[in-house]
């Protein structure tokens, strides 16, 4: 038998192995984002300085009443109008010096109820009283105590002379009793022992600026015609 040739086959080129595809490069990793710097704190808000209060108002200093002082050229002057007055009297009633025209009337300011010179005096005017009467005269002591003060001074002395209170002192500025004096070398203010001597046609018929006690209700007694 004829052998026949075979024709060989060639066998086929075994396929190329593909080349492995390369490994992507990893992706690189994004940087970090910052972190944005934490945003400063605003300063605390100063507190307001507190008020400062207000200075109290200073009260205004009370004005000073201005005394003026006795003289003998402050009081009326013999033969001049008597300042008129109208005072309660220890008798409970009071006395005006209109009430008195067509009498004499004798006023005299003394200083304080209840003291030595005062009361020497008030005595002499009371024993004198009756001698005044006979010649048509009144007579009254004037000071500032109270009706309360004259009473108890009227008590205990027996007096009978009336006697007025002129607490606000407007007879006695009147009449020019009311002031600055000396007493025992000092100056002081109070009452100047004064007499005053009033005709029945409501002139000053005589002055007494500076009485001394003793025989003083005497004098004046005698100066009345």
């Amino acid at each position: 038998m004829a052998a026949k040739k075979m024709t060989a086959v060639k066998k086929a080129a075994p396929a190329k192995k593909a080349a492995p595809a390369k490994k992507a490069a990893p992706a690189k990793k994004s940087a970090p984002a910052k972190k944005s710097a934490p945003a400063k704190k605003s300063a605390p808000a100063k507190k307001a300085a507190p008020a400062k209060k207000a200075a109290p108002a200073k009260k205004a200093a009370p004005a000073k009443t201005k005394e003026t002082p006795v003289t003998e050229s402050t009081m009326p002057v013999s033969g001049s109008p008597a300042p008129s007055f109208t005072l309660p009297s220890d008798s409970g009633e009071t006395v005006s010096l209109e009430s008195l025209r067509g009498k004499y009337v004798v006023i005299y300011f003394y200083p304080r109820d209840n003291t030595p010179g005062c009361t020497v005096e008030a005595r002499d005017f009371s024993r004198l009283l009756p001698d005044f009467a006979k010649k048509n005269a009144v007579v009254f002591g004037v000071s500032t105590d109270s009706l309360a003060s004259h009473a108890k001074f009227r008590t205990s002395c027996e007096l009978t002379v009336p006697l007025l209170a002129d607490t606000e002192k407007k007879a006695h500025a009147a009449y020019g009793a009311w002031g600055e004096k000396l007493m025992y070398g000092k100056q002081v203010t109070g009452t100047t022992r004064s007499t005053f001597l009033i005709a029945p046609d409501g002139t000053l018929a005589r002055v007494w600026p500076k009485v001394k006690v003793e025989g003083h209700a005497a004098e004046v007694l005698a100066a009345i015609g």
